[in-house]
């Protein structure tokens, strides 16, 4: 890493299975990390991975773009797939989060981030918000049912846990949540329609 804004892309035509037998290193420094088309035609598979997260971000202006994360299937309930754990101003968008894993979808552990243009089925939890203020789920995301010839849903859809001024405004479809969904604390969220979380 130098430096600056550090780019790296993963340029493959059609779809790329990357099967790593380790995890990446923390990303610390601004940095983007994407696959070159915007189909998320790159997939991270974590089955040969031992219980770990698998992205883990702790800087700012960091973003994870046009790929998917599937088969972390070691992960236990507690481990994210993808965790911002400190920094801010970082972005998961255009990604799929599942099927096929264990743990969360995506952890946020601290404030100002956001989740855009992204699918997130097949995880225990799909969003975690355990810490911070501001963090955002945005309209552009579909949180339960949306994994094309998938019936992959979350056992719950987005938890809310000791954070603040969380926005909400995510599609989360009928069968996101595998117990009957209950509404947020209105104290905790902005944009409330249709916001739901089990």
């Amino acid at each position: 890493a130098h430096p600056g804004l550090d780019v790296i892309e993963y340029n493959t035509e059609g779809y790329t299975t990357i099967t790593p037998e380790t995890f990446l290193p923390d990303i610390t420094e601004t940095a983007t990390l994407r696959h070159t088309l915007d189909n998320r035609n790159l997939i991270f598979d974590g089955r040969a991975l031992p219980a770990g997260v698998g992205i883990n971000i702790r800087g700012s202006d960091i973003a994870v773009s046009e790929m998917t994360l599937t088969n972390f299937t070691a992960t236990s309930a507690a481990i994210p797939v993808i965790k911002v754990s400190s920094g801010t101003n970082n972005t998961v968008g255009k990604c799929q989060i599942g099927p096929n894993n264990g743990g969360l979808g995506v952890q946020f552990a601290t404030g100002g981030n956001r989740i855009h243009h992204s699918i997130i089925a097949g995880n225990g939890t799909g969003v975690l918000v355990s810490s911070g203020s501001g963090n955002i789920i945005g309209p552009e995301n579909t949180i339960g049912r949306g994994i094309a010839g998938s019936n992959a849903t979350n056992n719950v859809a987005i938890d809310v846990n000791a954070a603040t001024n969380t926005r909400i405004s995510a599609r989360i479809t009928p069968e996101s949540c595998a117990a009957p969904p209950a509404l947020l604390p209105f104290s905790q969220v902005e944009n409330t329609p249709v916001v739901r979380v089990c």
